[in-house]
């Protein structure tokens, strides 16, 4: 009886390993299918654009800024915009010239670096989008932000842990 027991389990256990084998290779296989029924990227996801902002940009004023920013522009022009297919061409499209959502068609062009001055100001203020500083790849004050919020959380954690005592 015992081994008869022994023997049941064994082909329980066997049984139970080759059906979660079966069914990672089934599920694994069927998510390659998935992948590979989609479709390719779009000249906009490939472009390498080398004249982003980067801490070795060179970049020491606000003109100097600019002029890296032009030469980006250009880049996405002759890059993306200049090769994007008749058949996305669309109305809505954000990379077709004179589209709905081509930045270039408002005034402000609210993509582009600009400065609103104050008639005898006492100081500035420097505005960057949130979205723009949370890009880690050329965000020069990364780790600064890092190092605050990671401080913030430890702080705020301890003040938690001080409320329940």
């Amino acid at each position: 009886m015992r081994s008869q027991l022994k023997s049941l389990l064994r082909q329980a256990l066997k049984a139970l390993a080759y059906g979660t084998i079966g069914a990672s290779l089934v599920s694994l296989i069927g998510f390659v299918v998935y992948l590979n029924g989609r479709t390719d990227l779009n000249v906009w996801h490939r472009a390498q654009l080398d004249e982003e902002f980067t801490a070795r940009s060179g970049v020491r004023t606000f003109t100097d800024y600019l002029a890296l920013e032009d030469r980006l522009f250009r880049q996405l022009d002759e890059r993306v915009y200049a090769r994007v297919l008749p058949a996305q061409r669309s109305a809505i499209n954000r990379y077709n010239h004179g589209s709905l959502s081509d930045p270039q068609n408002w005034k402000p062009n609210w993509n582009r670096s600009f400065e609103l001055p104050a008639p005898q100001a006492r100081a500035g203020v420097l505005q960057i989008p949130a979205s723009e500083m949370l890009r880690l790849r050329w965000n020069p004050f990364y780790r600064y932000v890092e190092t605050r919020v990671l401080a913030w959380l430890a702080l705020d954690v301890q003040q938690r842990r001080g409320a329940k005592k």
